[in-house]
């Protein structure tokens, strides 16, 4: 093999494609400082909705957390995916359409065929509103007639998919989290977990330690000592270790 050298130059091998910006950056980082020890730190701005970087962001740590609900499934139940939408001579408002649900939670509980859940909301271009999620649920054998039932007695439309999830599926639910998401009501519910639905472990561990800057200097501010003896257990984290951050201009006022 002959590799010919013609031509080049100091620094041709060299492309600057890596220092293209990446999709995953965040167009408006915050600076925080910790009270306790002086280091900074630089945190997404959050807003989904209106900053790519943190729209790419929020869509992988969605999809991971759906996974979670796919593949950790109380015995007696199954991981299903489901889809939900409105008549579009029907489409209601965000509000109508959070009621519909709740309506349907309610008696899906009542009659013990719904488990952990999680969903997002997509308005589509003609305006009608989709639910996408997953739920733990038995399997239905030849109960579909009562769920398509009670799904239109809840609001919802006809129209509806009920299927055991596979991996893909996850995907398919986080990708409508990004910015085309701007177009639901301003404060509005995109995407939400009841409360025993699966937790990655990165989630378990923000949703301890996140400490709201605004409270920052409140006697109750940051995880109580029961959390973070818990993290110490869990995680190997001192209890000395643990930081409270402020803005970092706070800091040196």
């Amino acid at each position: 093999m002959t590799v010919s050298l013609k031509g080049a130059t100091a620094g041709s091998a060299l492309s600057n494609n890596c220092r293209k910006k990446t999709p995953w950056a965040c167009s408006n980082p915050m600076r925080l400082a910790c009270m306790h020890h002086g280091e900074d730190i630089a945190v997404r701005c959050g807003r989904w909705r209106t900053c790519p970087g943190c729209s790419v962001w929020k869509q992988w740590t969605l999809k991971q957390r759906f996974i979670a609900g796919i593949e950790r499934v109380p015995a007696g139940r199954l991981a299903m995916f489901y889809t939900l939408t409105f008549p579009e001579s029907e489409a209601p408002d965000e509000d109508a359409a959070h009621g519909a649900w709740r309506s349907l939670v309610g008696r899906l509980r009542y009659r013990d065929q719904l488990g952990a859940f999680g969903w997002v909301l997509q308005r589509q271009r003609n305006g009608t509103l989709h639910y996408h999620g997953i739920a733990h649920m038995p399997w239905l054998d030849d109960d579909l007639v009562e769920w398509r039932r009670l799904i239109v007695k809840s609001g919802f439309g006809i129209q509806n998919r009920l299927v055991v999830a596979r991996s893909d599926h996850a995907g398919y639910c986080a990708r409508y989290i990004s910015t085309r998401m701007a177009a639901l009501a301003p404060l509005r519910r995109a995407y939400a977990f009841s409360r025993d639905f699966p937790r990655t472990q990165p989630d378990a561990l923000a949703g301890v330690l996140n400490i709201r800057a605004s409270h920052a200097t409140a006697e109750d501010a940051g995880p109580t000592r029961e959390q973070l003896v818990t993290l110490q257990d869990d995680f190997g984290i001192e209890l000395e270790d643990a930081c409270a951050y402020v803005p970092a201009h706070e800091v040196w006022r």
